[in-house]
């Protein structure tokens, strides 16, 4: 399983979605128990995302926040506000980032959720 992820994360990192996208969903589909599956199932909404289609990125970020204890978590409520920002829904949007902030205040990723917020506020 790490070796496919590994290989899978090369894709990425060279914005080859779609090799990256298949890698990822294989191994899920292989062991959606395993350690690295909620990684692996974040890195499926990044390519989504990479790829610009932002309602399956939605979908699939969705689905990291049903790993137990995912330390992915964090990072999907990041990507879901992203997402609905860029498809203009900005109360949802809104809804996402003060979730990461009050479940996850100590998040590398609390202070690009309060700039965004800020920003939408217009401040």
């Amino acid at each position: 399983f790490r070796a496919g992820y590994e290989k899978a994360m090369s894709y990425y990192n060279q914005h080859n979605y779609r090799e990256a996208l298949a890698g990822f969903t294989s191994l899920l589909a292989l062991d959606d128990k395993n350690s690295l599956a909620d990684n692996a199932q974040y890195w499926v909404g990044e390519c989504y995302y990479g790829m610009g289609n932002y309602n399956q990125a939605v979908a699939e970020f969705q689905k990291v926040l049903s790993f137990t204890r995912s330390n992915k978590s964090d990072a999907a409520l990041l990507k879901l506000g992203l997402c609905y920002i860029r498809l203009g829904d900005r109360t949802q949007a809104r809804s996402e980032l003060e979730q990461l902030i009050a479940n996850f205040p100590r998040s590398e990723y609390v202070g690009k959720a309060r700039n965004f917020l800020a920003a939408s506020d217009g401040r």
